[in-house]
């Protein structure tokens, strides 16, 4: 999802997830950083794996 996002050049997306306090919850936001650092993440985790 992380390259999709990067090479799809797509807007911020968020997401809120009701955990934690129940008036707050759980907010998750991927922009263009976000992602570029979640790809290096997976790509090692990927490779750790094998």
């Amino acid at each position: 999802m992380a390259l999709v996002h990067l090479l799809g050049r797509a807007a911020a997306a968020t997401l809120t997830l009701p955990l934690g306090l129940p008036w707050i919850g759980a907010q998750f936001r991927l922009d263009a950083l976000a992602a570029f650092f979640l790809a290096i993440v997976d790509f090692g985790g990927a490779a750790a794996a094998f």
